[in-house]
Parts: C-alpha cells; sequence; structure tokens
C-alpha cells in the first residue's frame, strides 16, 4: 500500500489499484503523464495508491476529513484511512482488481450530484448485497465506534458475522451467518419475512467458511411457537 499526498475531485480521498494507475493514468489531464511515470518508477503495478492528501499522507494514522456545521469532528482519527484499506481487501479479493473502483464511480454517477448517498448503508443484510462504498462505510464505522469517537455502537454479533464470514477469510460473496440477531435489510439488498408454522424443524446450516473458521456444525431447532426468519434477496451488484 503507497500513500500519496494528492487527492481527488472536492477534495475526497480514493484508492486505486497501482496497474490503473499505471494503465490510465497517463489519460489524466495536467499530472496525468507524471502519475504515469511515478507508476513505473515505483513500480506501483502490484501495489494500491491511498490519495490522502497532504495531511493524510503526513500522518494517516490521525487525519480526519469531516466537521459538522458547528465545526466538531464527526470523523475519528483514522477513520478515512480505514475506509480506503477496506477499497484494498475489496480489490485484493476479487478476480477484477479494478472492479471496485468502477462500481464506486457507477453509484456515485447515479445518485449525481448527491455523492452521499452513494455511502448510505443500514447494517443486517448480506455482506454481498452491498456496494463498495457501503461496505467502506460499515468497516469504518466500527472503527469508529471502538470508543473513538461518540457515536451509535453496532451490535457485536453483527459486526462479528461480518468479519468471521467474509473478511477475515477474504469472501466477500461467501454467505454472512447470523446468530441472534434481527436483521435489517441494507443498501441494495431487499428482505422479506417467512414465518415457519409450530413445530417446524430449522437448520442453521453455516457457510463452508464460517464453519472451518468456528468449528461450527448445523444446529437442528425445533419452532415451539410462531418465530419470524429474515431471507436476505440478493439484488444485482455491480463487479
Amino acid at each position: 500500500v503507497v500513500i500519496s499526498s494528492l487527492m481527488g475531485l472536492g477534495d475526497r480521498p480514493f484508492t486505486i489499484p497501482g496497474a490503473m494507475l499505471g494503465t490510465l493514468g497517463w489519460f489524466i489531464p495536467g499530472i496525468g503523464p507524471l502519475l504515469g511515470v511515478a507508476a513505473v518508477v515505483r513500480n506501483l503495478f502490484d501495489k494500491y495508491v491511498l490519495f490522502l492528501g497532504t495531511e493524510g499522507y503526513n500522518d494517516s494514522i490521525n487525519y480526519r476529513l469531516k466537521r459538522d456545521d458547528k465545526g466538531n469532528w464527526i470523523t475519528a482519527p483514522g477513520q478515512t484511512l480505514v475506509h480506503e484499506l477496506t477499497h484494498v481487501w475489496q480489490g485484493h479479493n476479487q478476480a477484477f482488481a479494478w472492479g471496485y473502483v468502477a462500481n464506486s464511480l457507477w453509484n456515485q454517477c447515479m445518485v449525481f450530484p448527491n455523492f452521499n448517498a452513494a455511502y448510505d448503508v443500514t447494517e443486517g443484510a448480506q455482506w454481498r448485497t452491498y456496494d463498495v462504498e457501503p461496505q467502506g462505510r460499515l468497516v469504518e464505522r466500527w472503527y469508529r465506534d471502538e470508543g473513538r469517537l461518540p457515536g451509535i455502537h453496532y451490535p457485536a454479533d453483527l459486526k462479528r458475522a461480518y468479519i468471521t464470514c467474509n473478511i477475515r477469510p477474504g469472501r466477500p460473496y461467501a454467505d454472512t451467518i447470523f446468530e441472534n440477531t434481527t436483521i435489517k435489510p441494507g443498501r441494495s439488498a431487499g428482505v422479506r419475512a417467512l414465518t415457519p408454522a409450530p413445530g417446524t424443524t430449522v437448520t442453521n446450516k453455516p457457510s463452508a467458511a464460517a464453519a472451518a473458521i468456528r468449528g461450527a456444525t448445523p444446529v437442528p431447532v425445533t419452532v415451539q411457537t410462531q418465530t419470524t426468519l429474515i431471507q436476505t434477496v440478493r439484488r444485482p451488484f455491480l463487479f
């Protein structure tokens, strides 16, 4: 991972694969040739470049990005770095490393000019149903809420499910197995309720990745009373 002192349009940080920079950087007006040469000279083709601006370059661990209207910080030190590193994880764990860049640009163009809407997210859906910016927003929130900034503390079982089933094993499209939690709809995901009849046997079957990590096995559960299950309905996901 390489950190650059440059920034995107509107002083927005962004992350791209070094190979993309070396291939397409030449076409960026003004600084394009410089970026292309830098990619070759610094051998960036197998790396990811984080564009965090001068402040982020000087101290990315303590770098903050946003304040509210009263001047109070609404991001914790290092929160922006964590968000951008999530994009590195996305590129590293996809067959096509540039895919997350296309997904991010597409979804921000779809909500133009309100780019922030592309980051909206509600936790609780399958990890694979979230677009890349909402995934980054979830991870940065977990980081923020570890006592670094007063805010909403997300249920530990939701965070644990994403980390155990998807993030640590590097399986972005694997099933997310939730335990002892109420599932909510997430951006890019639809949810429908299923109510089994009393006496119905429901098997909690984890994915192969989750089973390997936790040593979990399918657990048959007999429903004694009316219970509402939640099933996530996947919608089309770009890359």
